[in-house]
């Protein structure tokens, strides 16, 4: 009987270890694209946050176009949100980059998706629409959108 005890509280021993060193690993978010990567997390635990970015351009010929049609002032939204304001005098030119002076970069909280989907809308100083579509916001990148007109 003593030695059933024994076996007994020596497996037991065993579980209990294991199961504490499992525990032990640190965890966190593991995915170096979230903006709260934890280069020390061992175990992901499902809860990295991601940020998307977008930065809106045009070149000189559409600078010139809306200036001539007394456009001054352009106000940028993604799903009816304001997420800046420019001069039409502020062009940017094809090597575009988010934070780049006198652009319009927007920062999106994605959540805990990867990925997401917004309607962008630009307009002028009387309200009137110049652009809109849809564009897709990828964690830690920078989608560049050039505007045109015909």
């Amino acid at each position: 009987m003593v030695m059933k005890n024994h076996k007994f509280v020596f497996i037991l021993c065993i579980l209990v270890t294991s199961v504490f060193f499992e525990a032990c690993g640190k965890r966190g978010c593991t995915d170096k694209n979230a903006t709260n990567y934890d280069e020390e997390a061992e175990k992901n635990i499902d809860n990295c946050m991601y940020e998307g970015r977008v930065v809106f351009w045009f070149d000189q010929s559409v600078s010139t176009k809306l200036l001539n049609n007394e456009v001054f002032n352009l106000i940028y939204f993604l799903n009816n949100r304001r997420v800046g304001g420019s001069t039409s005098g502020q062009f940017g030119g094809s090597n575009a980059e988010c934070g780049m002076p006198g652009l319009v970069t927007a920062r999106y909280n994605l959540e805990k998706r990867k990925s997401r989907e917004f309607d962008y809308v630009v307009k002028d100083q009387n309200d009137k629409i110049w652009w809109q579509g849809k564009i897709t916001l990828e964690a830690n990148t920078c989608k560049k959108v050039q505007l045109e007109l015909d």
